[in-house]
């Protein structure tokens, strides 16, 4: 629980004092306008037309800004159609006695115009009581501030990825208070006569229409979709009368820059799909307000309390059980993400999901932490030296070999992890010796050894300590340890140091008598299986060699060849062992060729040929149930194939074959050419040499050839007839 509290308040901290920086805030953005995206209704809004000062009307009506009289001409053609708001997101701050007399007539003739302002650069911005507060407001030029149905603040804010999701719903400087442009319209739009702004804590009431804000002011701004989701009419075809009037009555119409080069670009949450020109902005603003689509907000007291009892319960979840608790934090993570966006979906209710999910990670690492510390201070109390000598069993359970340098290790190491003075090894082999290695790197005999006493806890499989011989200096205490598994005894852990032994001292020799037995024993596995397979390969080598005695001593020769150009090769130990019982089996399959196609002196027919050629895999088919030999495989398979693709079965080329049927490619047909064949008297050495030579690099890899030309000369032939 306190584990809960600790994360939740950490949580808390970090979210209300803006800590939550960087990642943890841009997976909140993130989630945020996922939000957005599934919530977009991505259709036309029947309330809002925008008046596009577009690239189209650029290039009509000339270089921007135009003359003050085409808005004057667009303000009164609004006017006749009996648009109920215009909106003109147009700056006007600069006089222009020339033209704006035009403009303030048109003005107060419409009595429905929205004009904005904007603050000054550079801006100086402070925040009291929830209120965006600037040095100075640059509105509208004197005569239309004056005649104007009202003056909105263009002023937007975008969060720390530079995307706009919030506007201010007030701008304040020292002797006036803005309402954001998009608010003012609507006020327009709804006919209400009189202005009541009443703003308290969260809230805006503007007249009947009440606008939930967040902790600075802002409002969240429900988009309706991406760019030129609103209705859009070019300029210049609004004052060519081109547009029928019937699509601006008692509609909200809103006069803005989109022009490549001249509009504002706002990143906002459907950023893929490009930037949104201001107008759009505010024509979303228009949209959220007249359709209430507001997104209330828990307040700061409300997201506390459920931060922490997210992590007092998350605590107790977590600490009761490990089981329950990772299924809990499985279950959370997704159960966060989605009630987030069912509130936001169903209910708009803004809930963020990155402070629950770090309260409830918190606190499940700070309980595993917490659980992890308390059971290792627990083993550490039962036994800590136990723990270190387990650590160092582990190791020697893993170590490979059971030699008399293994067994000296293992004694230096019981030396290093006890309070021991001396170590032996005592080893019984099946002759009936005695081995007794020590961690002096010598073996010892003698004195030192009470071999009555090894012989005892052979038979018995029972320790024994007692009190050391007096004719040993300095040494009051010998112990004995069985090193046994099972069924099986294979020898005795010697301990003697200047103290007497106890049970606990036995304890702790019992863990490296185990671990030393395990050793031992799989040693004596390895041996046995190492007679099995051995067993197992002679007796295939033994049918080739009753069935055909031609092809055993071939293979013999094959062998011999093939492990010294192995050796040239530098190929490791146990990769030879297998080549080894390729080249003895590689014809193993021929036992199955009948003897008319073996000793056939003409040449072969096609369906012969086929059929000689399967013998590889008949050899495999073969060995195949012997498990051991299934890495030789690959060898047998491929040892016909050529270095130029041109082989059999598969017309693999270069390193594409293995390196062993490589080897064993070379050398089988070396031999082969150095014995008589049905068809064929044996060639000499040189002449085979030579036709070696010449297949380098095209049956033959090169690497394989030279190998073959530094191993051939301690080869000899066998000159008898062999097949192949």
């Amino acid at each position: 629980m306190w584990a809960g509290i600790i994360a939740s308040v950490l949580v808390i901290i970090l979210t209300y004092t803006g800590l939550f920086a960087n990642l943890l805030q841009r997976l909140e953005y993130w989630a945020l306008d996922y939000r957005f995206r599934l919530a977009s209704k991505g259709t036309e809004a029947p309330e809002v037309v925008i008046v596009a000062i577009d690239d189209e009307s650029i290039q009509k009506l000339g270089t921007w800004p135009w003359p003050r009289s085409y808005h004057a001409k667009l303000i009164d053609t609004l006017s006749q159609a009996k648009a109920r708001v215009i909106g003109l997101n147009i700056i006007l701050s600069t006089p222009d006695p020339r033209e704006d007399h035009r403009l303030v007539q048109a003005i107060q003739r419409a009595q429905n115009v929205i004009m904005v302002a904007y603050p000054t650069i550079p801006a100086q911005i402070s925040f009291r009581r929830g209120i965006m507060t600037v040095g100075h407001i640059q509105g509208p030029i004197e005569g239309m501030a004056q005649c104007t149905r009202g003056i909105g603040h263009i002023t937007v804010v975008h969060d720390d990825d530079g995307t706009v999701r919030r506007i201010p719903a007030l701008l304040r400087t020292r002797d006036k208070t803005l309402l954001a442009f998009g608010m003012e319209i609507a006020g327009v739009y709804q006919g209400e006569a009189h202005r009541r702004i009443v703003l308290d804590r969260g809230w805006l009431q503007v007249n009947s229409i009440r606008i939930p804000l967040d902790s600075e002011g802002n409002m969240l701004i429900n988009y309706r979709g991406g760019p030129h989701t609103f209705t859009e009419i070019p300029y210049h075809r609004v004052l060519a009368g081109e547009v029928p009037p019937d699509i601006f009555k008692d509609r909200i119409v809103l006069v803005g820059v989109t022009a490549s080069g001249l509009a504002d670009s706002w990143i906002t949450p459907f950023g893929s799909q490009g930037g949104m020109s201001g107008v759009e902005i505010h024509a979303n603003i228009v949209h959220t307000i007249l359709n209430k689509g507001f997104f209330g907000y828990p307040t700061g007291r409300q997201s506390a309390f459920l931060l922490l009892g997210l992590g007092i319960v998350s605590g107790l979840v977590f600490y009761r059980s490990s089981r329950l608790g990772t299924a809990f934090l499985v279950f959370m993570i997704f159960f966060i993400p989605s009630a987030s966006f069912y509130l936001f979906l169903k209910e708009r209710i803004l809930l963020e999901t990155i402070p629950l999910l770090g309260v409830v990670l918190a606190t499940y690492i700070s309980v595993t932490l917490i659980k992890s510390r308390a059971y290792r201070m627990e083993i550490g109390k039962r036994d800590l030296e136990m723990s270190a000598v387990l650590k160092i069993g582990e190791v020697i359970k893993n170590t490979r070999g059971g030699g008399e340098e293994f067994l000296e290790s293992i004694c230096r190491l019981i030396k290093e992890m006890t309070r021991v003075d001396t170590c032996y090894a005592i080893l019984k082999r099946k002759d009936g010796n005695i081995l007794i290695y020590g961690n002096n790197h010598q073996k010892i005999a003698g004195p030192l050894i009470n071999l009555e006493m090894v012989e005892s806890v052979l038979q018995t499989g029972k320790p024994v300590w007692e009190g050391m011989d007096q004719k040993i200096p300095g040494v009051t205490g010998v112990m004995y340890v069985p090193i046994k598994s099972i069924d099986q005894v294979y020898g005795v852990l010697s301990l003697e140091r200047r103290v007497s032994f106890d049970t606990r001292d036995l304890q702790l020799a019992s863990v490296f008598t185990d671990y030393l037995a395990f050793v031992l024993e799989k040693e004596t596995i390895l041996d046995k299986t190492r007679e099995a397979y051995i067993r197992a390969v002679e007796g295939l080598a033994n049918v080739i060699r009753v069935k055909c005695p031609s092809i055993y001593r071939h293979s013999s020769q094959v062998l011999k060849l093939a492990e010294k150009m192995a050796s040239v090769l530098n190929i490791p130990k146990g990769e030879v062992e297998v080549i080894r019982y390729a080249a003895l089996l590689h014809d193993l399959g021929m036992a199955g060729i009948p003897e008319d196609i073996l000793n056939k002196s003409d040449p072969l027919t096609a369906e012969q040929r086929l059929y000689l050629e399967s013998h590889p895999e008949m050899g495999i088919e073969i060995i195949r149930p012997v498990t051991f030999l299934n890495a030789a495989i690959p060898i047998i398979r491929h040892h016909h194939e050529r270095y130029d693709g041109k082989g059999y079965p598969e017309g693999l080329a270069g390193d594409e074959i293995p390196q062993g049927a490589q080897i064993l490619a070379v050398a089988d047909s070396f031999v082969a050419m150095l014995s008589d064949r049905p068809y064929r008297k044996a060639r000499e050495q040189k002449e085979a040499i030579s036709e070696i030579k010449r297949q380098s690099g095209a049956q033959f890899n090169p690497r394989v050839v030279e190998a073959l030309l530094q191993s051939w000369p301690e080869v000899e032939p066998s000159g008898k007839k062999a097949d192949s």
